[in-house]
């Protein structure tokens, strides 16, 4: 049986302080997005070849909107 499903789980919940919502805000990226899609680690300047996990919206010129996982489609 899994004890930690929200429906049974009797621990209290711990909320974050102010300071640590405001660390999370202000924190420094670390990845940069390319206007070709591609995504940059900061820390080492190497794009990034195995992140799949954006999703691209493209508007054409009719009006209509594409949701893509990758540019090559």
């Amino acid at each position: 049986m899994n004890n930690f499903r929200l429906s049974n789980n009797t621990k209290p919940v711990v909320w974050l302080s102010e300071e640590e919502i405001d660390k999370i805000i202000n924190a420094e990226a670390i990845f940069e997005y390319l206007n070709d899609g591609r995504i940059i680690d900061k820390k080492t300047n190497k794009p990034l070849s195995s992140f799949r996990n954006c999703i691209y919206e493209i508007t054409l010129s009719n009006g209509e909107i594409l949701l893509v996982d990758t540019l090559k489609e």
